[in-house]
């Protein structure tokens, strides 16, 4: 497996919450979140640091459901990620990293509704198990083009929901494909929901939040460089990859144990990547 260069602006990390909220339609969800994500509240996350009551970080599953991945593919994936959330080296990490709160958005084209699993506290077994089972019993509910950017709209906004806040905040996107928009026409009535993976990086990295990236290289060799320069972003952020499905789960443990352990034992083990 290899794995891409750090990417470090110096943009400070912001802690912050906000107004956002899920909407049915990914159209609205767009439009909402353009509009009010940058203008969130830092107050309320700043009092609830003080008092202690803010995670150590909250971490946000963004996985591949476009039509470029299979069904067979897509059932590969979500159990790399069952099994990884479970997996000895995750939970070490996650021991380490105090308290952690992790969910999911399971995207697709821009214009289906993308599938959102709200952020929980897993500081135990019980809630790791049920987070991997939610995974399994969600099903597949979208396909089409990539819609990488209204992946990361979205996982901005479920870190912004009220009631939660975190000194790191991560997004995780993992997929095979290029951002890719649905044609004008009868395919797609909420084309103009497109969301460009450049422009929803840009507010990730002005709310100061990390996006990482697992390119999966079996159908575009040059992914890796295609999310180094268009995807990730925030402190610490980068890239790994893997040559296919079949090593995907592999892949997936390793690049989560980077992201949720502290940045300083992350980077002191970078060399073994």
């Amino acid at each position: 497996m290899k794995v891409f260069k750090m990417f470090s602006p110096s943009t400070a990390l912001t802690r912050q919450s906000g107004v956002f909220k899920h909407r049915a339609s990914i159209a609205s969800t767009c439009r909402v979140f353009l509009g009010l994500f940058l203008a969130a509240s830092v107050q309320y996350c700043g009092t609830e640091a003080k008092s202690g009551e803010c995670a150590d970080l909250a971490l946000v599953l963004a996985i591949d459901g476009s039509g470029s991945i299979d069904m067979a593919e897509y059932n590969t994936q979500i159990d790399g990620y069952r099994a990884a959330l479970v997996s000895p080296a995750v939970r070490h990490a996650l021991a380490r990293a105090g308290r952690v709160e992790i969910g999911a958005v399971l995207w697709g084209d821009d214009a289906k509704q993308s599938v959102i699993l709200p952020l929980r506290n897993v500081d135990h077994t019980e809630a790791l198990d049920k987070l991997a089972e939610e995974l399994r019993l969600v099903g597949r509910r979208t396909s089409g083009n990539t819609g990488i950017g209204t992946a990361i709209a979205l996982s901005l906004g479920l870190l912004a929901e009220p009631g939660h806040c975190a000194v790191r905040q991560v997004i995780n996107v993992s997929g095979d494909g290029r951002g890719s928009r649905s044609p004008v026409g009868p395919r797609s009535t909420n084309a103009n929901a497109y969301l460009p993976p450049e422009a929803a990086r840009a507010l990730a990295a002005e709310a100061g939040v990390t996006v990482n990236g697992l390119a999966i290289l079996n159908e575009d060799p040059g992914l890796a460089d295609y999310y180094l320069s268009t995807v990730i972003t925030g402190p610490g952020a980068f890239v790994m990859t893997v040559e296919g499905f079949e090593s995907f789960e592999d892949g997936l443990v390793r690049k989560l144990v980077r992201e949720i352990e502290p940045m300083s034992l992350s980077a002191l083990s970078e060399g073994s990547h």
